[in-house]
């Protein structure tokens, strides 16, 4: 009996210990989530040298700020243009892909990744471009 007592005395201070998990912050206000409108662009027949921008629009459909930590480019040739400030819920930003054609020819495929934190986590975004070059 007393080896009874033990044991259902140990097993209460063991279940007592364990509770359940509270949400994570992000979890518990909501999240950022992005949708772009055109993630590929084509921008047709461009000259030998010619700088072009191309802009792409993020909407945060999510139910918390998103916030886009980075763009990174495949390309020397292309640079981002964005603003570090969190993109409210429902709210719109830009995100900017400067191209320089100087020493390229013809065909092009060009891509950059938005890095934010969409859906709890951070998600890498892919965005892209062509061009044909004259």
């Amino acid at each position: 009996m007393r080896h009874i007592v033990c044991i259902a005395t140990a097993l209460s201070l063991l279940t007592s210990c364990t509770q359940p998990q509270a949400n994570t912050p992000s979890e518990a206000s909501g999240c950022g989530k992005a949708e772009i409108e055109k993630w590929q662009v084509d921008l047709g027949q461009i000259g030998y040298g010619d700088i072009v921008g191309v802009k792409y629009k993020i909407k945060n459909v999510g139910t918390a700020p998103l916030t886009i930590a980075d763009v990174e480019t495949t390309c020397g040739c292309t640079q981002a243009n964005y603003k570090a400030q969190p993109i409210e819920a429902g709210s719109n930003a830009n995100i900017e892909i400067v191209f320089d054609t100087s020493g390229l020819h013809g065909y092009q495929y060009k891509t950059a990744t938005v890095i934010a934190n969409t859906s709890c986590a951070t998600e890498r975004i892919k965005i892209a471009f062509t061009a044909q070059i004259e």
